[in-house]
C-alpha cells in the first residue's frame, strides 16, 4: 500500500473512530461540504457537510454499538480522487431492539490541496438471512 492509499485508510479509520466514540463534531473536518450519503436502490439519504454529520450523530445518540467490526478494505486512486469500499459488521440495540447488520461502505474522497475530503458514501446492507 502506497502511502496516500494509507492516507485514505486512516482516514476510514477516523471516520468511523469519530462516530462511535460519540464525537460526530470531528466528522465536519473529514466531508466536503457537498457531501452526499446515499443507500439501498442508490436512493439519496442525506446531502451537504450538516446533514451527514448530523445523521451520525443521530445514529450514535440514539444506538448503543456492542460490536463493530470492518474488513477487506479496497482502496482505488485516480489523481485527486480516491475510493475505498469495505465490509463491515455491527450488533447495536436501539429503542430496546437488538439488531445485527452487515454489509459494504464505499466512500469517494477527492484531493483539495494537501487534504482529502469524503464526497460520496454508499451505504448497502446484506439482505437479512433466514433460516
Amino acid at each position: 500500500m502506497n502511502s496516500q492509499s494509507e492516507t485514505i485508510g486512516r482516514l476510514i479509520q477516523d471516520i468511523n473512530k469519530a462516530w462511535k466514540s460519540g464525537r460526530s463534531d470531528q466528522l465536519h473536518d473529514f466531508f466536503h461540504a457537498d457531501m452526499v450519503i446515499v443507500g439501498p436502490g442508490f436512493r439519496e439519504l442525506v446531502r451537504g457537510r450538516a446533514a451527514c454529520v448530523e445523521s451520525y450523530r443521530e445514529f450514535a445518540a440514539n444506538a448503543k454499538v456492542h460490536d463493530y467490526t470492518e474488513s477487506d478494505f479496497k482502496i482505488s486512486m485516480w489523481g485527486d480522487t480516491a475510493v475505498c469500499s469495505y465490509a463491515w459488521s455491527m450488533t447495536y440495540e436501539r429503542a430496546g431492539e437488538q439488531s445485527r447488520e452487515t454489509g459494504t461502505d464505499q466512500f469517494v474522497f477527492c484531493r483539495q490541496g494537501d487534504t482529502w475530503l469524503a464526497v460520496y458514501r454508499y451505504i448497502y446492507f446484506e439482505p437479512a438471512k433466514t433460516s
